[in-house]
């Protein structure tokens, strides 16, 4: 049987900062600062921002979800919506690694 190999575009650390200065430029457009970490496709860390003003508790969620959409291969959502808690999200930051 033949080896089958794909050709997978990679982030690059270039790709990463693109993709946190257009971030960065949403979060003033809508004047939130926020916490906003870029991961690639096996959820390694490549940038992270933390604007001034942004939650210094929001740091571990903003890698955490990164990682969470780049394992499942689909895209972040909201962590809350008003006082709904999101249970999955709590539960894994309380047994994540310190």
């Amino acid at each position: 049987m033949p080896a089958v190999t794909r050709n997978n575009p990679k982030l690059t650390l270039e790709g990463a900062q693109l993709v946190l200065a257009a971030a960065q430029a949403r979060a003033v457009e809508i004047k939130i600062p926020m916490d906003i970490a870029i991961v690639d496709d096996g959820a390694h860390l490549l940038a992270f921002v933390r604007m001034d003003g942004a939650k210094l508790s929001s740091v571990e969620i903003a890698i955490r979800k990164a990682q969470g959409a780049a394992i499942r291969r689909l895209p972040t959502a909201p962590a809350r919506t008003g006082e709904e808690v999101n249970e999955v999200l709590s539960m894994g930051l309380a047994l994540a690694p310190e």
